[in-house]
């Protein structure tokens, strides 16, 4: 997180800008706790939601926004990497 990483997110949005791109993909999950995540899980465990990494996917959807991108989010995957849908199995046991 931090300014380093939102500068890199502007400069790779205004990349993709110039080459007249105007669709990105990007994960809106990581579901889980594990110690790799440093503070950057979604959800680090069920119904329990980090605000202010929901404050930077709103900024990126702003920022897309602002460039006419439009932007696919995927809410989750079929991978352990990350949460996943096992870790919504888990949570549902």
């Amino acid at each position: 997180g931090g300014e380093s990483s939102r500068a890199r997110v502007v400069s790779v949005l205004n990349s993709i800008s110039d080459l007249k791109l105007d669709v990105v993909r990007t994960w809106a999950f990581m579901d889980g706790d594990a110690e790799d995540y440093d503070g950057r899980s979604m959800q680090p465990s069920e119904g329990e939601f980090i605000e202010k990494n929901f404050v930077a996917l709103d900024e990126l959807i702003a920022l897309c926004a602002q460039r006419r991108i439009r932007l696919i989010l995927t809410l989750t995957n079929y991978w352990d990497d990350y949460g996943g849908i096992q870790q919504y199995v888990e949570w549902a046991r």
